[in-house]
């Protein structure tokens, strides 16, 4: 069964983002480069310090297990035990966002991180990346 997974906007009205690792954000986009050519942008930034976590570039679509995997990467960097306060990451209602890759991805890392999504189109609520 192919459905979408959505998440509660955790980010929603919090100032919590005092120190790093604490709020990550990401999004996918494309651009036009001449002609008919374009690029596919996966980006993660920490919000505390406007840093790149992650990117990916490709003239393809790039794949939630792709995310995922570039995701879990970081994680595995950043956090040798799992945290005292769990990572909120936030990202819009996106196809690889809402997959069920990433939706397991979620329940892997629970004791990591909590999910968060925008609202239904509204951009502003993922501003920092957007």
């Amino acid at each position: 069964m192919k459905g979408k997974y959505y998440y509660p906007n955790v980010l929603c009205n919090q100032n919590i983002t005092a120190k790093n690792n604490i709020v990550w954000s990401a999004d996918m986009t494309h651009l036009r480069l001449n002609g008919e050519e374009k690029l596919e942008v996966f980006l993660c930034i920490d919000i505390h310090t406007n840093l790149a976590i992650s990117y990916l570039v490709s003239t393809r679509v790039i794949s939630a297990l792709k995310v995922t995997q570039a995701l879990e990467k970081c994680i595995k960097e950043r956090f040798i035990t799992k945290p005292n306060i769990l990572l909120i990451i936030h990202s819009d209602q996106g196809t690889q966002f809402s997959s069920k890759t990433y939706y397991q991805f979620t329940q892997s890392y629970k004791e990591y991180f909590q999910p968060s999504m925008s609202r239904h189109a509204t951009p502003t609520d993922n501003s920092v990346v957007e």
